[in-house]
């Protein structure tokens, strides 16, 4: 069996991760993210979660509803807190950058 490489550390997600985790651009436009993304974007963030689930002759009714989210900001791929800014881009760290790298040498 083959040993585990890169980060393994468990990341901090004080937030719904079940929703859709939404960002939005710098192009005013909402995308949807991973979990990894939502927690180190430095911009606005909602989730489009469940509310209230209602059961009834064999049939579910489930409410959703957007919620604008306010949490900490990560630096990319660690628990390091960053202080909000609003600058709408991921914040930086060893983490990208060696992400951005191998992804450049597999072009």
């Amino acid at each position: 069996m083959g040993e585990k490489r890169g980060s393994t550390g468990k990341l901090e997600c004080p937030f719904n991760q079940d929703g859709s985790l939404e960002i939005k651009t710098k192009k005013d436009v909402w995308s949807r993210v991973t979990s990894r993304e939502f927690r180190s974007f430095n911009g606005p963030r909602r989730i489009y979660q469940p509310t209230d689930i209602v059961r009834g002759h064999g049939n579910l009714d489930i409410k959703m509803e957007y919620v604008d989210y306010f949490g900490p900001v990560y630096a990319y791929g660690t628990n390091d807190q960053v202080i909000y800014e609003g600058t709408r881009e991921l914040v930086e760290s060893d983490v990208l950058v060696r992400f951005r790298e191998i992804s450049q040498l597999r072009q």
